[in-house]
């Protein structure tokens, strides 16, 4: 009797097992056909949603809610995610282009470089400085490159694992034409100098030219040409300080190299209708000469650089400002080059030394110098899409201490060492012109504008 009462006991509890199996089955795929819904088959399919106060109803807030809240149910509005990108769009890297227009500290002259003479003549008027009819056409002081283009290119990375990082190149470029000057004789053109005081020298301590243009004598020209170029490279680690959605504070660090090159190139010729003075020798009528002077500086800085980096943001629109100091080492070269070429008849003879860079200044000169390279870049950055933004700013550069081409060229020279001159001895070295070195600083300020993606 006892085995058919545990078997009813067995079944009776396998039927209530069973019940309570449908019921959740029944809430989970929905309700069963005739309950206004089809079965549910997959738990992808639509599912009946619980009410929002399930399962009691909250307390109605006592205080009244303002007409200009906005919702808080994920609802599209101007401030929300459907309209406006998110602050920080979490970037693993991003690449900027930008265009540059920039102004730059001037060069400088010492001396005049070319003049002509209202009344000209052999004897006391013949473009020398001081003379009484001597007009001066390139004079001393400031030459102006005006605006100069260039680009900016960055790439920031953020993989997670290190702190982001930023690397980032600029580059400068302008030629300027200081003097063009030509004449086929009937406009007297010329060289000044000042002829030092030495032994032997006909007219030694006293105000002289090299001709390149004479009425009845000959004619020529002179190109007097500059040219400046900028660039440099930074890598910069950034490590956040704060960001509290609307300003964030970053820090920097890294190493920064940076060159400014400028050359001046003075080119003279000089076609004479009675033959001219070269290498010593008279060469006869027929031949001219082509007389070459380069002053070239080279400026490289390599340190290190601490920053901070500031933005505030309002919806799409972000300001960004980077604070600078680059401190290091910069090597200051000086290359000074000169060469005469007399040239005719199907040939050609070339001299080393031209007019002011000849054998006593001419080579390559180097020092080292501590400086300092402060910068400040302010940019407002307008984003369109999600990974796209453009953006425009004004930036700010000063170096301590570079070397400038202008600044190196002497006109008191010793003739002895100049190809063209009746005195010219070969292979002597002089004492005229001396080399001294000549450094200034360097500030450049300017624009730009450009394009940025991220991903």
């Amino acid at each position: 009797m006892r085995k058919w009462w545990k078997r009813i006991g067995v079944l009776a509890g396998g039927l209530v097992g069973f019940g309570g199996l449908l019921s959740p089955a029944s809430a989970q795929f929905g309700p069963m056909p005739g309950q206004g819904m089809r079965p549910a088959m997959f738990a992808s399919d639509p599912q009946p949603q619980a009410g929002p106060d399930f399962p009691n109803p909250a307390p109605k807030s006592p205080e009244a809610e303002s007409p200009f809240s906005l919702p808080q149910d994920g609802s599209p509005n101007a401030f929300s995610g459907e309209q406006t990108p998110a602050h920080d769009p979490g970037y693993i890297f991003t690449l900027r282009g930008e265009y540059l227009h920039w102004w730059v500290t001037s060069g400088k002259l010492f001396s005049p470089l070319i003049t002509t003479s209202t009344t000209p003549n052999l004897t006391n008027n013949f473009g020398a400085l001081g003379q009484s009819s001597t007009l001066i056409l390139l004079p001393p002081g400031d030459y102006d490159y005006k605006g100069i283009n260039g680009g900016r290119a960055a790439l920031g990375i953020a993989p997670g694992v290190i702190p982001p990082m930023e690397i980032s190149g600029l580059w400068f470029n302008r030629n300027l034409t200081l003097a063009d000057f030509s004449s086929n004789g009937s406009v007297l053109l010329a060289r000044p100098v000042q002829l030092v005081t030495q032994p032997n020298i006909v007219g030694a301590g006293a105000e002289s030219v090299y001709l390149q243009a004479f009425p009845g004598i000959g004619g020529g020209g002179d190109l007097v040409t500059s040219r400046i170029n900028l660039w440099g490279f930074d890598i910069d680690m950034l490590v956040p300080l704060c960001d509290n959605g609307t300003i964030s504070i970053d820090f920097m660090f890294g190493y920064k190299h940076a060159e400014l090159r400028e050359t001046i190139d003075i080119n003279s010729t000089f076609a004479s209708n009675v033959g001219q003075f070269f290498n010593g020798q008279v060469a006869p009528a027929g031949f001219s000469t082509v007389v070459v002077d380069e002053f070239a500086t080279r400026n490289r800085f390599d340190g290190g650089t601490i920053a901070t980096r500031w933005r505030l943001t309002y919806s799409r629109l972000t300001v960004l400002s980077d604070l600078k100091l680059s401190l290091g080492n910069t090597v200051e070269e000086v290359h000074i080059s000169g060469s005469s070429l007399l040239a005719g008849q199907g040939g050609g003879i070339r001299s080393p030394g031209g007019i002011l860079a000849i054998p006593s200044n001419a080579g390559v000169t180097s020092r080292n110098d501590f400086t300092v390279i402060p910068e400040v870049n302010l940019t407002l950055s307008c984003q369109l899409t999600k990974n796209v933004r453009v953006y425009g700013g004004y930036n700010l550069l000063y170096w301590s201490s570079v070397g400038r081409a202008g600044r190196q060229i002497s006109t008191a020279i010793d003739p002895r060492q100049v190809p063209t001159d009746q005195a010219f001895i070969p292979g002597f070295v002089g004492t005229a012109p001396q080399f001294h070195f000549n450094r200034s600083d360097f500030f450049a300020n300017g624009f730009g504008f450009g394009l940025e993606i991220g991903y």
